[in-house]
């Protein structure tokens, strides 16, 4: 599955979480600690276990990977090439630091603008950064939609998991962030029942609070990009908490690809071709970090590294404080 150690130029983004998050414990986590995760909280949910032990997908594996450790540890995730802009602490303003357990930034906005021929929808939530309080039900709920998609997957291309070649779009809706988006959205229509569409997301100038989840605006965790009116000109704007650089990512915010309904460009064919296929550079990178006290209390789990084969399984998460408890 894996073919390298971690190369440290690739870690040249974390000292910017170390300074801003002294008191918080930080982990690379990578296929022992896959297993881990898997021996740990998914002994008695054989489905889950098989399913990933017999994926060859490391973008599926990455998106499942960070969905349990969220789950069953609380914390923040986030992409190794992510910089972090303000602390942890901060990300959650004080006034809903008691009702807030999940924080999740929007990376796609269309607006009235054009579409992408890889994000199926009109406005997508990000998966490069997340942050969450252990045991949320969003994130058991994205785990098991997951794992029923990929049994469908499966049946529909007459494979086994073992030897299944997904497309772009059966990643991006089973565990990717089209997944992602719909699970989530379901989630907030039954908090709201008034929101219809994604649209109703559109165009947000700061957060909106749907019972125990936050939804930032685009600068958020998708500052600087070269869309959906990111802020793009070199500032940092208040409202950025971590910016994502797309280093090795499968699609380069750089170069959006315009659907063929809006541009008449010719529509890729999703035959995992630039996109997130199996042997994709998808820049999934995985680590941890927790406050030291509870590393501690944990026997100092918190507090190992461990680095995988190949860059594309690495998954970085740092547990929040305050607010995400």
């Amino acid at each position: 599955m894996f073919s390298h150690i971690i190369n440290p130029e690739e870690l040249k983004e974390t000292p910017s979480w170390l300074a801003l998050n002294p008191d918080y414990s930080y982990k690379l986590v990578g296929l022992s600690g896959a297993d881990e995760v898997l021996s740990r909280y998914y002994s008695d949910r054989s489905e889950i276990a098989s399913t990933f032990h017999k994926l060859r997908n490391t973008g599926i594996k990455s998106d499942l990977l960070r969905y349990m450790l969220l789950f069953n540890e609380g914390g923040v995730y986030t992409d190794i090439d992510t910089i972090a802009l303000k602390p942890i602490d901060k990300w959650v303003p004080q006034d809903h630091r008691d009702r807030i357990r999940m924080l999740i930034g929007i990376e796609f906005d269309q607006g009235e603008g054009t579409g992408w021929v890889d994000i199926p929808h009109e406005l997508q939530f990000c998966q490069w950064t997340i942050a969450a309080a252990p045991g949320h039900r969003l994130l058991a709920k994205m785990l098991d939609h997951g794992i029923r998609r990929l049994g469908e997957v499966v049946r529909e291309n007459n494979s086994t998991l073992e030897d299944l070649k997904p497309s772009s779009l059966d990643v991006l809706t089973s565990t990717g962030p089209a997944a992602w988006t719909d699970v989530v959205f379901a989630e907030l229509r039954q908090i709201e029942p008034e929101l219809k569409t994604l649209r109703d997301l559109s165009g947000m100038t700061g957060p909106r609070v749907f019972g125990d989840i936050m939804i930032l605006p685009i600068d958020g965790f998708g500052v600087g990009q070269p869309h959906s009116k990111s802020t793009n000109d070199g500032t940092i704007p208040e409202a950025a908490l971590a910016k994502h650089l797309f280093r090795g990512s499968w699609r380069h915010a750089t170069t959006p690809k315009i659907k063929e309904e809006d541009k008449g460009a010719d529509k890729k064919a999703e035959n995992g071709n630039d996109k997130k296929s199996e042997d994709a550079s998808i820049g999934h990178e995985t680590a941890q970090a927790t406050p030291s006290q509870e590393a501690n209390n944990n026997n100092n789990n918190q507090n190992t590294t461990e680095t995988t084969q190949r860059k594309d399984d690495t998954t970085q998460r740092r547990r929040s404080g305050e607010g995400m408890r």
